[in-house]
């Protein structure tokens, strides 16, 4: 926890996700090791050592959104970590030497800090998280690395040489160039989360084109992208990926399904203009999704000042579904669904 800066709001799924890349976990059969992450959590605010900041609610049960933890007990936490090399936190008040750092298992970069990477190889670091604004090159000297966030650096240029650190488990980062993500991303076998943004401005979309390849990588837990393009796999598929969301297009054939049957979360957009055939994507198909628990779709228009997108298709869904949240659509010709849906979803969520 000591890798947050005070008073930081954390996002449980992205708390989760850390301490499944670190191996703090131990799998306890037949649960999912975020299930088993959710109890060490629910344990650790029960001894009022993590604070709830918010719930994600759904009929009558709560989720955990965010939470936080105390000043003074995030100052203990840093202070006992630092002394057993399990976690050094860099910033303005701490004073930076190579050899400190070297040997420290994590990283964690609060400050406006620069130094020089050059002088680290062989380093013992297994996590570096960039929770700053300042500048830090992506390099090999870090060969046991497990855990890469660097998701407030602005990459222009896809930092290829992160493929060479073939222990990563985790990888977030800012890509804004361009618009492919090389195949060789698939050679970290071990990777179990990649999150890519593009934040390329308001209004601004590039369609960032995925790499087929990437369904082979056999460990892929959770996949976050802003306006990706996956392409339907057809030779391969991955029974451990929990997450899809950011794709664009998405066709929902039986055979791209049956190659993502564990999926629990998928966040999907469509364009839409006046040649659009909806049956093309097989939306129908979602019914085959049986572990899926949360369906966040969203329409765009050809224009932006265009009205809302008609839904014609049918839409079928296993009764696992939780939550379903559609946007920037019409349900002109989904009315004769409502009520069923209305039966089946505590909480149905339609946006404009």
């Amino acid at each position: 926890m000591g890798v947050f800066p005070e008073d930081y709001v954390i996002h449980v799924s992205y708390l989760i996700r850390l301490w499944v890349a670190e191996g703090f976990l131990k799998p306890i059969i037949p649960k999912s090791l975020e299930e088993v992450a959710k109890e060490y959590l629910e344990d650790l605010i029960d001894r009022n050592l993590i604070m709830v900041r918010d719930w994600s609610y759904s009929g009558d049960s709560g989720e955990l959104k965010t939470c936080s933890i105390h000043d003074l007990i995030r100052d203990l936490i840093v202070r006992k970590a630092q002394e057993e090399k399990l976690l050094h936190v860099m910033n303005q008040k701490v004073e930076i030497s190579p050899e400190i750092i070297k040997n420290q298992r994590r990283l964690s970069i609060h400050g406006e800090i620069r130094f020089d990477v050059g002088d680290m190889y062989d380093s013992t670091v297994r996590s570096l998280l960039h929770l700053a604004d300042s500048l830090l090159s992506v390099n090999t000297c870090f060969p046991l690395l497990r855990v890469l966030d660097v998701r407030n650096i602005t990459f222009n240029k896809f930092p290829i040489e992160i493929v060479q650190l073939v222990n990563l488990r985790y990888i977030a980062l800012i890509y804004t160039g361009k618009r492919k993500i090389p195949a060789s991303i698939s050679k970290l076998c071990n990777l179990q989360t990649l999150i890519v943004f593009r934040r390329l401005g308001y209004g601004k979309v590039r369609i960032l084109y995925l790499p087929s390849e990437i369904l082979k990588m056999p460990q892929l837990r959770h996949l976050v992208f802003e306006h990706g393009f996956l392409p339907c796999p057809s030779d391969a598929g991955n029974g451990n990926l929990q997450t899809l969301t950011g794709v664009i297009d998405f066709r929902c054939t039986e055979e791209a399904l049956r190659r993502i049957p564990n999926l629990k979360t998928l966040g999907i957009s469509y364009r839409y203009d006046s040649r659009t055939k909806w049956s093309i994507y097989c939306l129908e198909n979602l019914v085959n999704l049986h572990q899926l628990e949360t369906l966040k779709c969203h329409f765009v228009p050809e224009f932006q000042m265009e009205p809302l997108v008609p839904l014609a298709f049918d839409l079928a869904f296993h009764p696992n579904l939780k939550k379903l949240n559609l946007s920037r659509c019409s349900l002109a010709e989904f009315l004769g669904k409502i009520s069923q849906l209305l039966d089946h979803f505590p909480i149905l969520k339609c946006s404009n």
